[in-house]
């Protein structure tokens, strides 16, 4: 019972990675379609013309194509440095020991938000109250 359960997760991982892979490959089509079409009517800084939606897209589109390709090929063959399964217990590890860290930048973010909120609100107050007596 219990191998065929994993033999199930096995290929739902796989078509898990097969429609990543597949959304690679649409980006990639996509990105190839604009920069052949629209040429640099796309591009996003003048004075870096090779920074084009096309390009970004072009980029994007091979890195999760690729991505999802040793996902697919990990899945099959049962390969943990495939699957990046490492990857998430180095991370689990790294949050455990920094979190007194992570919550003291947390709490200087909300600070900073509350902060910003309140004197937003005292602004709109001031302006609001500085247009009433224009109208009059």
């Amino acid at each position: 019972m219990a191998r065929g359960c994993i033999c199930c997760v096995k290929y739902m991982l796989f078509l898990f990675n097969l429609f990543f892979w597949l959304g690679g490959c649409g980006l990639l089509g996509v990105g190839i379609w604009l920069s052949v079409s629209q040429g640099s009517f796309a591009t996003l800084s003048p004075s870096f013309p090779s920074l084009s939606a096309a390009n970004l897209i072009i980029t994007l589109g091979t890195v999760v194509m690729v991505t999802g390709f040793f996902g697919c090929l990990g899945a099959i063959k049962e390969n943990k440095c495939l699957l990046l399964s490492g990857c998430y217990d180095k991370v689990e590890q790294w949050v455990d020991e920094n979190k007194h860290l992570l919550g003291t930048i947390a709490m200087c973010v909300l600070v900073i938000q509350l902060l910003g909120m309140a004197f937003s609100m005292t602004l709109y107050q001031q302006i609001h109250r500085a247009g009433k007596k224009y109208q009059a």
